[in-house]
Order: C-alpha cells, then structure tokens, then sequence
C-alpha cells in the first residue's frame, strides 16, 4: 500500500464508515480520564462549528473506553477493523493526531503520533 495521500483519504473514508455505524460517542457518560461527558476535541484547532476541519487519521483511530465499549460484542468488529487501520496507519507513518493529511504524510521519521499536538500546542483547551 502506497504512502500517499489517496491511501490516506481511503484510510480515513472506512474509518468514518465505522464510526457512523457504530456511533460509539453517544450517550458519553465520560471515561477514566474526564468522569463526566466530554468533549475530547477541545482545544483542537481543526474543531470548527460543524465538527473537524480536516481529515485526521489518527482522531478517528482513537477511542476511550468507554466509547470503544471494550464489553459490548457488538462492537467487537468495530474495534478489530479500527485496530487494523491504527496499524496500516502506523506502518505507513501517517498515524499523527490533530493534523492535517498533508502534515501527516510531511513527516520523513517516526515521531510519535501526538508529534503536533505537543510541537504545535495542539494541546491547549478553551
């Protein structure tokens, strides 16, 4: 699979497709890290009025617990096929959260996948 933005794009089309149909964020009671419903895009410069700005991989790629609903079956599927693509994404080194395709896909070495949030200040929540 090639490192460019088509598989990019392909990637993030088949994560957003399992994230309609699961939906995993409704209904958030909260998580380990915020005990009340939250909204884990704070902060985020690419969270504009109607949701996210841009196509991040990595955002989709990531569920809390809670919202992965680790002892629902149902859901089992959900989270094999997106643990697939955190692993192609990985591999390919586009696997960057809070950035834009093209910044992804910019990066040469692995640096980690919160590389822009800490290195931009990505990080900061209004």
């Amino acid at each position: 699979m090639p490192r460019d933005i088509k598989t990019y794009e392909r990637l993030c089309g088949i994560a957003d497709k399992l994230l309609k149909k699961y939906n995993p964020c409704s209904g958030c009671v909260g998580c380990c890290a915020y005990p009340k419903p939250y909204d884990c895009c704070t902060g985020c410069p690419f969270n504009g009025p109607q949701g996210c700005t841009t196509s991040c991989l990595a955002c989709k790629l990531w569920l809390c617990g809670k919202s992965a609903d680790y002892n629902n079956r149902s859901k089992s599927l959900m989270r094999r096929q997106l643990s697939r693509l955190k692993l192609i994404a990985t591999k390919l080194n586009i696997h960057y959260a809070r950035s834009t395709p093209e910044e992804a896909l910019s990066i040469e070495t692995e640096e980690g996948m919160w590389h822009f949030y800490y290195k931009l200040g990505r990080h900061r929540y209004a």
